[in-house]
């Protein structure tokens, strides 16, 4: 099988001339999905999650949405409802992974691999507890009631962990901050890598790192999508995707901007490095509310759904960890004629996107210092593939 996952390589050159200070080339296969063509549909989304090591449930859950609405599969509410607190859960899994293991290691610390392996084995046995007997992310769904005391008991332990190890006091009292001075009076007050790390930030005054100015992503209609990624030009647009003629954004920032904190944060600082980390929390603590309420509200469960054709055009797009996700495919008898896949990562990571400007912006200086302040700006967009950066 290909590998869909590839590479970023960044290269920085301070004192050069503005339009020449960033380079970014992907080594990615963003025609890969090619892979499908002739597979059955469920051999096809069988492949989904195996081939795409980050935001698995996510990809998977864009996959079979999408092959869904191309075979007329009338999907029950349950099923849907199941998709996304899986959804949800990966997102909280991969914010935990960042923020355990990446920012600790920014700080010089020891990663906190001990408290990600517990919040492997809780995602397991949510999904086991949530989805007994039945893999919610096949065509139709469907299949037995889930157990909601022990997926409840799995949500009580991950509030523990981020209470322990992230916010020193429950998630849902965190969230109450509302300012910039409440937030930094926090992170002086605890001694948790991500703390530490937003302490370091504002002590070294790096809170609007990277401010630039790009549009957040839409939510794209879907016949305007529907004609880029089915067009002529469509290896083009996955390659590098602009959506009325300007590279755009779509990132934990962006789907928080209406939270009091990062609206505080962003009208003193812009769209910096301080705002962008702080985002990453604010979503942890909101899916995880999201995840209890989702949990109490789901419906009871109902036999699967069936294809109502073998043929049809269908179209999905999903809020991943790190922004959004868009599946299209193309059915004829049942098997993939077409398949495309459009990921955050072309979009934030676009040559003329967040990335590259919120780069081109740093003041010239020391290598040492720019390579920090880089790689933190890098890390608070995240990309879904390996990087190497190199400043000349």
């Amino acid at each position: 099988m290909p590998d869909l996952e590839g590479q970023l390589t960044i290269r920085l050159r301070p004192w050069a001339a503005q339009a020449e200070r960033v380079t970014i080339r992907s080594s990615r296969r963003v025609g890969a999905a090619s892979v499908f063509v002739g597979r059955a549909v469920e051999g096809a989304l069988g492949l989904l999650p195996s081939l795409f090591s980050v935001c698995a449930t996510a990809q998977a859950c864009a996959g079979v949405l999408a092959c869904e609405q191309a075979l007329g599969v009338k999907l029950d509410a349950s099923v849907q409802a199941r998709r996304g607190l899986l959804v949800d859960l990966e997102t909280v899994k991969e914010h935990l992974w960042r923020v355990l293991l990446d920012w600790p290691v920014m700080l010089g610390l020891a990663a906190e691999r001990a408290a990600m392996a517990r919040v492997l084995s809780i995602q397991r046995s949510f999904r086991a507890a949530c989805c007994p007997g039945l893999n919610p992310l096949a065509i139709g769904g469907g299949g037995g009631e889930a157990d909601a005391p022990a997926a409840e008991a799995c949500l009580t332990q991950l509030e523990q962990l981020c209470q322990e190890h992230i916010f020193g006091q429950p998630p849902a009292v965190w969230s109450r901050l509302d300012t910039e001075a409440t937030l930094v009076a926090w992170a002086q007050a605890r001694s948790t890598p991500a703390a530490r790390l937003l302490t370091e930030v504002t002590q070294l005054g790096w809170q609007a790192l990277g401010q630039c100015r790009v549009d957040p992503l839409p939510w794209l209609v879907c016949e305007e999508l529907e004609q880029r990624l089915g067009g002529t030009d469509a290896e083009t647009f996955v390659a590098r995707p602009v959506w009325q003629g300007r590279a755009r954004e779509t990132t934990p920032f962006t789907r928080t901007g209406n939270d009091p904190l990062i609206s505080e944060i962003a009208a003193r600082r812009g769209n910096g490095l301080l705002v962008r980390l702080v985002a990453r929390l604010v979503e942890l603590a909101a899916v995880l509310r999201r995840l209890r309420r989702g949990l109490k509200a789901l419906p009871p469960a109902a036999p699967g759904a069936c294809p109502t054709r073998d043929s049809g055009v269908g179209l999905a797009q999903v809020e991943a960890a790190r922004g959004r996700l868009a599946h299209r495919v193309e059915l004829e008898g049942g098997s993939v004629r077409s398949y495309r896949i459009l990921a955050p990562t072309e979009w934030n990571f676009h040559p003329q996107g967040v990335v590259s400007q919120a780069l081109a912006s740093l003041e010239d200086g020391p290598h040492d210092r720019l390579r920090r302040q880089a790689g933190l700006l890098i890390e608070a967009v995240d990309p879904c593939v390996a990087y190497e950066l190199s400043v000349e």
